[in-house]
């Protein structure tokens, strides 16, 4: 459906979504680059001249994040942000050893290119998280923009070889009627690519309505891919983003998990029998 015919919200979850897609490709990209370059512990890496990896704004702004919610971000990269993330990859003295074969496509003029177009993309994620007006041009923009570059990765990945490890749809959010959310590498993966969600300390019991919907790295069309959703009990009837299931005692259970599987229409699956899945957990208890 064109953009203009969608209600202001509509437009803004477009929006917010292309974003949130192209800070996980991008996240993805860095830590990939700077860990293979500058070892595991990039952020307060140095150069042989000295001079840290990282400039001292951004260490601060990381080190204050994660001292605040150290289980939120698995990764220190994760806690950047956008802004800070285009400082980062954008960087002069990395941009054409680290980045430029996987940005190339989309910014072929090189890091002044990418800086400008990617820091438009800051300017509108601003507006939207301060709920200013944003215009259908501003959205378009923001999806376009967001989409070259994940398309530059893809591609890249491809020549590399490594598409059944980057080009498949992936979780890139979970959220729950309990309030818990996680987002990008919140969902912790094992060595097997598989996620998980693991909510032990919320207060779920039977007779409860739960809900759980999963959000698709949104540079894959939906028609590319299904879901399918399995319980303890076994196949759920359910299909799309959104689990909505009662909960009767046969749910009763110290670690009682739903999975949600992304199957893409590819001959292959990057987990073999789906190319992501993530498991949500509970500690479900009866009411006395």
């Amino acid at each position: 459906m064109p953009l203009h015919r969608l209600s202001e919200e509509e437009q803004r979850s477009y929006a917010r979504k292309a974003i949130e897609s192209l800070e996980h490709w991008l996240r993805r990209l860095a830590h990939e680059k700077l860990s293979a370059r500058f070892g595991h512990d990039y952020i307060n890496g140095k150069l042989d001249s000295g001079d840290f990896v990282i400039s001292k704004p951004i260490r601060k702004f990381i080190a204050s994040r994660l001292q605040q919610e150290p289980h939120r971000y698995p990764r220190p990269i994760d806690a950047t942000t956008l802004e800070y993330l285009i400082k980062i990859v954008c960087h002069p003295n990395f941009y054409k050893e680290l980045f430029r074969e996987a940005l190339c496509d989309a910014y072929p003029d090189g890091p002044e290119e990418a800086s400008t177009f990617l820091n438009r993309i800051n300017e509108a994620r601003n507006n939207l998280s301060h709920a200013n007006l944003t215009t259908v041009r501003q959205v378009e923009r923001i999806i376009c923009y967001s989409n070259d570059v994940i398309d530059s990765l893809k591609g890249y990945y491809i020549r590399m070889n490594q598409e059944k490890d980057y080009n498949a749809p992936m979780i890139i959010r979970v959220a729950d009627s309990y309030g818990n959310e996680a987002i990008g590498e919140q969902i912790r993966r094992n060595n097997t690519g598989r996620g998980g969600c693991h909510w032990y300390h919320t207060d779920v019991f039977d007779g409860d309505t739960l809900s759980v919907e999963i959000e698709v790295d949104p540079s894959f069309d939906e028609s590319e891919y299904t879901i399918e959703w399995v319980g303890v009990l076994g196949s759920i009837n359910v299909t799309g983003k959104r689990l909505r299931v009662e909960l009767t005692p046969n749910y009763i259970r110290h670690d009682y998990c739903f999975y949600a599987k992304v199957i893409s229409n590819k001959s292959w699956h990057r987990c073999g029998d789906c190319d992501d899945c993530v498991s949500i957990c509970y500690k479900i208890r009866t009411r006395l």
